[in-house]
């Protein structure tokens, strides 16, 4: 499930930048070409239509989301689990459903398609219900959690995601006041129906994500001080020390540590063992049309959020998380190059 448990990249990612932190070489990509050849390159592999879908609208969703950390440079590691048998081209989802509760397993498949599955199903069945939840307990890594429940507010709804793990193996965050690899980054996610796009709120539950600190490492940039410990320990902003048997710390402390345990005890409504490890991914969706009309809930949030953003302004503009998108990509010229040979468009 975690990112850890995938593949290492071999593409390298020069110009790929999380909220201007990583700097190079950049061409930009149309994002519906991307998109393509996203799924080209996973068709390659004998994936199904349906399922490289899913996976190329997450890839590139995280990259017009602002997030590449989540985005096309995974691809080479979905690729090379794929050529590994780690996950399998053919495997499909399997969905019990009990009422306004399912649980989706697909240990094998890849993850942004049990994702995708697990929550049109939720949404499905709160247009029903008003209410729904879906587990996913065995689910692999699925990238940037705000994808998917954004496409469920974008249908009126709100939506809830969590992923993440307690105890295992994959770990890759401390807890407050311990040390070691107990933890996943551990996301949540929550998406709200609003005028001018849905309103995504989706962060770590880590002061830094793994995969920050791996494109950190590949591009020699530092990490921000007070986010992660070396192997022994001592903070470090170093970002190979962390790799190297270190680890990220919790987000602000005791209160990201406290958040971090969300995901793991929803997972365990499906599942747990009798190590203690907690692993996987749950989610929660209402139907906005069983407590009000729709379009005056766009409306109320809207004018909340229009009327936050005219107050004085300190530094900047104040952005509203999922309302600012842009159509281009900047990739780095040779995971550019890279993404096109994998699709077949260069020889």
């Amino acid at each position: 499930m975690a990112t850890r448990g995938m593949s290492q990249c071999s593409w390298t990612c020069a110009a790929m930048a999380e909220e201007g932190a990583l700097k190079g070489s950049e061409l930009t990509l149309d994002a519906n070409e991307a998109h393509r050849l996203a799924i080209a390159a996973l068709r390659s592999r004998g994936v199904r239509a349906d399922v490289a879908r899913d996976v190329a609208d997450s890839l590139v969703g995280a990259e017009i989301a602002g997030k590449p950390t989540h985005g096309l440079h995974l691809l080479p590691g979905y690729l090379a689990d794929l050529d590994a048998g780690k996950l399998d081209r053919s495997a499909v989802v399997s969905v019990d459903e009990h009422g306004f509760h399912a649980v989706v397993h697909g240990s094998r498949v890849p993850g942004a398609h049990v994702a995708s599955t697990a929550l049109s199903l939720a949404s499905r069945v709160a247009r029903r219900t008003g209410f729904a939840t879906v587990a996913m307990p065995d689910i692999a890594h699925c990238g940037r959690l705000g994808g998917y429940v954004e496409a469920i507010a974008a249908g009126d709804q709100i939506a809830m995601m969590t992923v993440g793990s307690l105890n295992s193996d994959d770990g890759f965050v401390s807890p407050f006041g311990g040390r070691g690899r107990r933890l996943d980054t551990n996301p949540i996610a929550f998406a709200f129906p609003a005028v001018r796009g849905p309103v995504v709120i989706d962060l770590a539950t880590s002061a830094v994500t793994y995969n920050h600190v791996r494109l950190c490492a590949a591009n020699n940039v530092p990490l921000d001080a007070g986010t992660a410990c070396d192997a022994s320990g001592r903070p470090t902003t170093v970002a190979s020390e962390v790799l190297d048997g270190g680890w990220a710390l919790p987000l602000a402390g005791a209160q990201g540590f406290a958040l971090a345990l969300i995901a793991p005890l929803l997972a365990a409504l499906a599942e747990g063992s009798e190590s203690g490890t907690l692993t996987g991914a749950y989610a929660v969706v209402l139907d906005v049309a069983t407590q009000t009309d729709p379009a005056e809930y766009r409306a109320r949030v809207q004018s909340s959020l229009d009327r936050l953003t005219k107050f004085e302004q300190h530094s900047g503009a104040v952005r509203i998380p999922g309302q600012d998108r842009s159509t281009r990509i900047a990739l780095g010229a040779e995971l550019m190059y890279a993404l096109k040979t994998e699709a077949g468009v260069v020889a």
